[in-house]
């Protein structure tokens, strides 16, 4: 019944627990005890915990692999963080921006005027087409087009159902035999860009291409499966969560015409990196 209720109507069951239970609520499903926390104070203490606090349910090293940096905990956690975090530091970021600037130029040229769209669509051809890019952006056009259809066919396979429980990760239930498919034809692909990158002797500057010369304190090189795990993670936990809140912005925003010419009235014509980051009503929204 639990698990019933937290994936077919999630809001509207935390909140009848929040109402007979308080803003703190353990509860029991398929997946294994979870917590549901309805006050940010106490969200923003379990934030700042660190990291040993807590350990991670077996659905994340069975769906993301058990070599991503959100699928392992204590030491090993600890060690993939230190050495993956100055990859995503705001400098590397700025770095991107131009590439992210011409993506979403290029989707929103896409875009029909005067039609009904479905938002998401569009957030989520402008996420994949920009971790596409700074991730895998030195391969080839053809290894790019092939990726693409690699990629969305994952993202699509990805789907609510196998995230119940680990008891469901078998060939016998069909939303998880497609997905796996998906992510062995993810793992193929990028073995081939990694070989051909090998032979090449050029490792590239993107993503993939720092993390094959990156190595741990120890001088330990990151393994071709941890590469992998940590892809597939950029890619199924930053591409979604990305398009699905850029969609409900540009809704509200919409939907709230001050907040927007507000937004607006700040942003001016300066949309460089520094002149982005200093905006504290756009950091807000």
């Amino acid at each position: 019944r639990q698990t019933y209720g937290a994936v077919a109507r999630p809001l509207e069951y935390i909140r009848s627990l929040q109402a007979e239970f308080g803003d703190v609520i353990s509860f029991n499903s398929l997946a294994g005890r979870g917590i549901a926390i309805c006050d940010p104070a106490v969200a923003r203490e379990v934030f700042a915990a660190p990291p040993e606090a807590f350990r991670t349910p077996q659905i994340a090293p069975n769906t993301f692999g058990p070599q991503s940096v959100i699928a392992t905990w204590g030491p090993t956690h600890k060690k993939q963080r230190k050495l993956l975090n100055p990859h995503f530091n705001g400098q590397r970021i700025k770095a991107m921006y131009e590439t992210m600037a011409s993506v979403v130029q290029a989707r929103l040229a896409d875009v029909p005027i005067g039609r009904t769209i479905a938002l998401t669509d569009v957030t989520q051809s402008i996420a994949l087409d920009i971790i596409l890019s700074t991730v895998f952006g030195d391969a080839s056009g053809a290894d790019l087009d092939h990726g693409r259809k690699v990629l969305r066919r994952m993202v699509k396979c990805f789907a609510p159902a196998i995230l119940i429980s680990t008891r469901l990760h078998s060939r016998f239930f069909p939303p998880w035999r497609k997905y796996a498919d998906s992510r062995a034809d993810f793992d193929a692909w990028v073995d081939g860009l990694i070989a051909d990158r090998r032979k090449r002797g050029a490792l590239g500057d993107d993503l993939l291409g720092l993390f094959l010369v990156t190595k741990y304190e120890d001088g330990e090189a990151i393994s071709d499966a941890e590469i992998r795990d940590q892809l597939v993670t950029l890619l199924l936990a930053g591409h979604e969560t990305s398009a699905t809140a850029i969609a409900w912005a540009i809704y509200w925003l919409h939907r709230t015409p001050s907040t927007l010419a507000r937004l607006r009235d700040e942003l001016g014509a300066e949309l460089t990196p520094d002149a982005l980051v200093k905006h504290a009503y756009l950091n807000a929204v």
